[in-house]
């Protein structure tokens, strides 16, 4: 009798690591489900316009009494990352799930997805920032018409102009990241159009939509 409550254990426990891959995935993803809405909250509510220290913002908070200390968190940035990649590119058979363990999974994979397009969303905000202190910097070493218009002038600054009114619109769904962008978007646009000396182009000034004076309050 004992010989054969060993052997179904041993039996078991061969079951498991023959089908790791699928436990494994199985487990992680679901058990997301425990911390993917406190980390999606925590995610859109980061100032990532600054540099982001993520050891401090994504996975611990200080200890208000203890200064010293910190509270982990349980979710890191890296886990939820991880996780969409598994998602997107492990093979998983979901009719080996119960009922039960099907909803959820599903739930967790809608929640790890809603994770990365913020995610990847504020990539497209940090780029355009890039992008557009870049041609700052360009136009601010160009002392010529002629330079300028080398360095794509004035197609770079209408093209920045499109992106910006592409994410006017995009940052309606995200209205805590609009109050705190569009400030700092349209801080650098009035940089930019400083820079380019638009209000002597007329009809051709990529910023003619734009009411560059509210830039100036």
């Amino acid at each position: 009798m004992a010989l054969a409550s060993i052997g179904k254990h041993l039996g078991d426990k061969l079951a498991y690591y023959k089908n790791w891959k699928f436990n494994f995935q199985k487990t992680r993803v679901i058990g997301s489900l425990r911390h993917i809405d406190e980390a999606l909250d925590r995610y859109t509510k980061a100032p990532f316009l600054e540099h982001i220290n993520r050891w401090t913002l994504l996975y611990h908070d200080p200890d208000p009494e203890n200064h010293h200390l910190t509270v982990p968190y349980s979710l890191y940035y890296e886990e939820a990352y991880f996780l969409n990649y598994v998602v997107d590119h492990w093979k998983f058979d979901t009719s080996k799930l119960s009922k039960y363990e099907l909803k959820d999974y599903n739930l967790a994979v809608e929640k790890l997805k809603q994770w990365k397009a913020v995610r990847d969303f504020s990539d497209e905000i940090r780029e355009f920032m890039k992008e557009m202190r870049f041609i700052i910097a360009m136009r601010r070493n160009s002392h010529t018409v002629e330079q300028n218009k080398a360095l794509g002038y004035p197609e770079f600054e209408k093209e920045v102009f499109e992106k910006y009114k592409k994410l006017e619109q995009e940052l309606n769904s995200y209205p805590e990241w609009k109050a705190k962008v569009m400030p700092e978007l349209e801080n650098q646009l009035r940089v930019l159009y400083d820079q380019g000396g638009f209000s002597k182009l007329g009809d051709e000034n990529p910023f003619k939509e734009l009411n560059i004076q509210k830039f100036f309050k």
